[in-house]
């Protein structure tokens, strides 16, 4: 080797004796010394072990005693050593009990509107990012320290220096520690928290989710229901009549308009909002109940040869004479023949229609009875998105006559009235000279009759009644390919439904003199949900990183090794300068072995695996521990 070569080499090797920075690049530094030196030269070597002895002797007398007579420490002087770990994990643990006092505070709240739009995810992304850094550093020095333990206990590769170095620095190096520890509990968990630490952020953002729920509007008249308690109308003027006559006209006048197909809801609600709900109430309302009297129905045929040549004759009178040649309706009121005295139905009765029909194809004679009547309806209520949902929950007839009170004309006096088991108490009058009005306006609606001459008529309610039976029957059904059941089923149904739209448009047409039920109308809200479970994460890392940090201070307490961490001037004094000296010069010449000093000295060419033989590198490393603190 040249003295060029030579004077550059040892230039370099004194400045890798007397480096006192705190942040050197050792292994670059070490790398490229490596590949200067050509030759070993003990003059160098010399130089380098009294450079050595000088910085360890700065070091103080104290530091170069052996561990026998050294001054021992207590518990105390390792905390003191750690207390800047200590206040990482304390400003963590403070971090973390912010988070779930401000996650606690919003849970089940409504969105709130922060300064400057400030989302609740902001925040929770500071506070998660201060709790994350806050344990990161203290298991990045544990495992720094770890390293200096792991090697007190035995002598172990070098590979594992470079290894527990690069594991305090990052997640890729502490997924290499659990390797080449071969999962050493210890070295393991702090290498574990730095490595999960990169999911933290993303998982503890799932804890809040924002979903929605409907909220009650403050204040009343947001949803409204109409319905009545009374009806009593005694009065012969004029004005008053018109008042009372016009609505129930109307109410029919659009039952019988009304496709049987469709169904007349029961109110008319107010709701402001897209929702709206109320809470099962009552109401005074007209109801029918309709049965078939076919069985009660007299024929009287007129011709052998014409079977729809006939007179129809009920018990309480009411005939439909020789329908003719092609059917026909006659609708009539007239005395109940399915609900005698001590009914309900009797005692509350408004009018009776009987409707009797006949068609042209058969001996098809029919005779239906509609009892129309009070009662008391129970309705339950709601809107949602715009749609109208009414359910008839319960119904009563139930009729007594005795002392009650008029609320609309302000009397109390003995008249009938109904009551309902979900109103226990509750009293609903119906009298005047207004009941006989609603049942002549209903009766002289439908009264008439319809003869099928294959046109229809809506002169009167019998033929608009007939013009619905024939829809329902003949075109729906099909006429020529209805058997009697059919036939008589898709009759049925139709009355069915008409009848129901006359009573719940009279049911409509009273309540608009009564009183109003205030519901409760609905807005959706978007709130704040806490999902706990999605903190567990961040929870158990904090608590492995006090635990970690706990172990490594008793463990470097009982192993009387000192507390060096990441201190980068450690390793540099740790390995004499004669094993650095030859383990440099066989990674520059490229030789496996070397003897030196009477010792084998194995260097491969990584740097990374040195056995010392008799006293080598591994044994001084772990025998000059103690010096550095």
């Amino acid at each position: 080797m040249d003295n060029r070569s030579s004077n550059a080499a040892t230039h370099d090797y004194e400045l890798l004796d007397n480096v006192s920075a705190p942040s050197m690049q050792s292994r670059n530094r070490t790398q490229r010394l490596s590949t200067d030196v050509t030759e070993y030269s003990p003059a160098v070597d010399q130089h380098r072990m009294k450079s050595e002895r000088s910085a360890l002797q700065e070091h103080g007398e104290e530091e170069t005693k052996p561990p026998s007579q050294r001054k021992s420490r207590s518990m105390l002087d390792v905390f003191a050593g750690w207390y800047k770990e200590v206040l990482w994990l304390v400003l963590s643990i403070v971090s973390l009990i912010a988070l779930a006092m401000f996650l606690d505070h919003f849970d089940g709240q409504p969105l709130p509107r922060l300064p400057s739009e400030i989302t609740l995810n902001t925040i929770l992304a500071i506070l998660s990012t201060i709790c994350r850094a806050s344990f990161v550093e203290p298991a990045m020095q544990s495992i720094a320290q770890l390293k200096w333990i792991w090697f007190k206990r035995r002598p172990r590769p070098l590979r594992d220096f470079e290894v527990f170095d690069k594991a305090s620095r990052g997640p890729g190096g502490s997924l290499q520690l659990v390797f080449s520890t071969k999962a050493w509990l210890v070295g393991f968990l702090p290498a574990l928290l730095i490595v999960s630490a990169i999911a933290t952020g993303t998982i503890t953002q799932s804890s809040i989710a924002y979903l929605e729920r409907p909220v009650a509007v403050a204040g009343e008249g947001n949803a409204v229901m109409r319905r009545t308690d009374a009806f009593y109308f005694a009065s012969a003027n004029l004005q008053s009549m018109i008042a009372l006559d016009t609505p129930i006209s109307a109410a029919v006048t659009h039952a019988i308009s009304t496709p049987q197909t469709e169904r007349i809801q029961y109110g008319s609600p107010d709701c402001r909002r897209s929702n709206c709900t109320w809470d099962e109430f009552s109401t005074l309302a007209i109801c029918v109940d309709m049965r078939n009297v076919t069985d009660q129905l007299d024929v009287e045929y007129l011709s052998e040869t014409h079977v729809y040549h006939a007179n129809l004759t009920l018990p309480n009178n009411i005939t439909y004479k020789n329908p003719g040649a092609y059917g026909g309706v006659v609708i009539e009121p007239g005395t109940t023949l399915s609900f005698p005295n001590g009914t309900d139905q009797n005692a509350s009765s408004l009018t009776s229609l009987f409707l009797l029909r006949q068609d042209s194809t058969a001996r098809r004679f029919r005779a239906t009875e509609f009892a129309f009547h009070w009662c008391v309806n129970s309705y339950a209520v709601n809107i949602t998105d715009n749609v109208l949902d009414v359910n008839l929950v319960g119904s009563s007839a139930r009729t007594e006559y005795g002392e009650t009170h008029v609320r609309l004309y302000n009397i109390t006096q003995n008249m009938t009235y109904l009551t309902t088991d979900r109103d226990l108490g509750i009293k609903y009058p119906v009298g005047g000279n207004g009941v006989s009005e609603i049942a002549g306006i209903l009766e002289g609606a439908l009264t008439g009759n319809y003869t099928d001459y294959g046109a229809p008529n809506f002169g009167n309610g019998a033929e608009i009644f007939a013009a619905s039976l024939h829809a329902n029957t003949l075109i729906n059904l099909g006429y020529n390919h209805t058997s009697t059941e059919e036939f008589d089923e898709g009759e049925w149904v139709a009355m069915d439904n008409m009848t129901r739209n006359l009573a719940t448009s009279l049911t409509n047409a009273l309540t608009d003199r009564g009183l109003t039920v205030n519901g409760t109308a609905w807005e959706t809200e978007t709130y704040v949900s806490v999902r706990w479970e999605w903190l567990s994460l961040l929870i158990a890392q904090v608590a492995l990183s006090v635990v970690v940090l706990v172990y490594v201070m008793v463990a470097t307490f009982m192993s009387g090794v000192g507390i060096i961490k990441s201190e980068p001037l450690a390793p540099l004094f740790s390995i004499p300068g004669e094993e650095k000296l030859a383990l440099e010069k066989e990674k520059g010449n490229g030789r496996g072995d070397q003897w030196e000093g009477g010792e084998l000295v194995r260097a491969r060419r990584a740097g990374l695996d040195v056995v010392g033989e008799g006293g080598g590198m591994e044994e001084v490393l772990r025998r000059d521990l103690w010096k550095v603190q």
